[in-house]
């Protein structure tokens, strides 16, 4: 892998995940809503791009940046991000379903900048009532508005990705805070 694309790339997860895409010699291309200082991401080889804007509003404006930087032809676009982490937002329906349209706006950039590969990070809130090690095989069984937005655009993105043939890994993370 050489060159990705990592949606909430200042997020939690993604301040954690660069480090090691830098460490490996990979060109990224980060978007965040707000570029924030991150003292702990050392680029010493320039391999790291910033694209700001609100995939929410602005998914056109993010692929031109991106395009103009040459985002193009990247090998992954690891999908981390995501409105309305905080518990108090977990139930709130406005803030919750704007993560659909920011899943919209994820595969346009795929598709726009011929990316092969969508990671997609899902949440074990979307398996809270059941036992054991989840699987591809469980159903989904949500207990929130947040854990039931995450299972509706894992769904959505593996239809559409499959019918731009783009391949798409949905991925599950378990207790990260």
């Amino acid at each position: 892998m050489k060159k990705v694309i990592v949606a909430g790339a200042n997020g939690f997860v993604g301040r954690n995940f660069l480090p090691d895409l830098l460490a490996r010699g990979v060109e990224i291309y980060g978007i965040a809503r707000k570029r924030i200082a991150m003292p702990e991401i050392h680029d010493t080889a320039g391999n790291l791009h910033w694209v700001e804007g609100d995939l929410y509003m602005d998914s056109d404006a993010i692929v031109q940046d991106l395009n103009a930087q040459g985002a193009q032809g990247a090998d992954c676009l690891y999908y981390l991000a995501w409105s309305g982490v905080n518990a108090s937002l977990k139930n709130h329906y406005e803030e919750q379903i704007k993560n659909i349209t920011i899943a919209q706006g994820v595969l346009k950039i795929a598709k726009a900048l011929g990316c092969k590969r969508i990671v997609n990070l899902g949440t074990v809130g979307e398996y809270v009532s059941l036992d054991g090690l989840i699987n591809e095989k469980w159903i989904p069984s949500p207990a929130d508005i947040y854990g039931a937005v995450k299972v509706a655009v894992r769904n959505i993105l593996t239809v559409q990705a499959q019918l731009e043939g783009i391949e798409i890994v949905n991925t599950i993370l378990c207790s990260t805070y």
